[in-house]
């Protein structure tokens, strides 16, 4: 961000500070799956349904796309 910063300062004040020892706070992180072929149907899932690979991280309902 340093380098977008240096091209327009006045962006400074907008970003949030976070103590990144602590960057989601209190916030659980849902779990993963572990198997591969479920990571993957993981994944479609969210492309699917939220065109977003990290939905998962945000609370989001993941139905698996075999």
């Amino acid at each position: 961000m340093d380098a977008d910063f240096a091209k327009q300062p006045t962006w400074k004040p907008y970003v949030p500070r976070l103590n990144s020892a602590d960057a989601w706070n209190d916030t659980p992180i849902a779990p993963f799956p572990g198997d591969p072929n479920e990571q993957l149907a993981w994944v479609r899932a969210q492309f699917k349904d939220y065109d977003c690979p990290f939905a998962w991280l945000l609370g989001a309902q993941i139905e698996p796309v075999y």
